[in-house]
């Protein structure tokens, strides 16, 4: 058997999935099952945590951050930092493509920095 390739999660797939979006939790939660399954390992970093806890922060809804912690823990999913090595790879990015922004770019970097080959997102850039 060989080892999966990671995949990296950016913050929408997230945000569908414990928000229970009606267009797209289901597809989401899925596929995250799917891949769970086969044992893929999940990665995201931390700016996918800053990024989604915003609007529960600022809502003071403790109990969508719970659930936020609860789907990480229930995925198995590896939240990594964002590095010098991860930040030199964004600006390297960016350099190249300049319609990324800096906050895309690092959870980009963030992925190849980590192997991932696949990033599951709702970005359309």
């Amino acid at each position: 058997m060989t080892e999966l390739d990671p995949l990296f999660l950016d913050t929408s797939p997230f945000i569908y999935l414990v928000e229970n979006d009606a267009r797209h939790a289901q597809k989401v939660d899925d596929f995250l099952a799917t891949e769970f399954g086969k044992e893929t390992p999940l990665i995201t970093s931390v700016l996918t945590v800053s990024e989604f806890s915003v609007k529960p922060i600022r809502d003071s809804d403790k109990e969508l951050l719970d659930d936020f912690e609860r789907t990480l823990n229930q995925f198995n999913v590896n939240v990594f930092d964002i590095n010098l090595k991860v930040a030199h790879g964004a600006a390297q990015l960016r350099s190249r493509h300049k319609m990324l922004k800096t906050v895309d770019a690092l959870q980009i970097s963030c992925a190849l920095n980590y192997g991932c080959k696949r990033f599951l997102t709702n970005d359309f850039r």
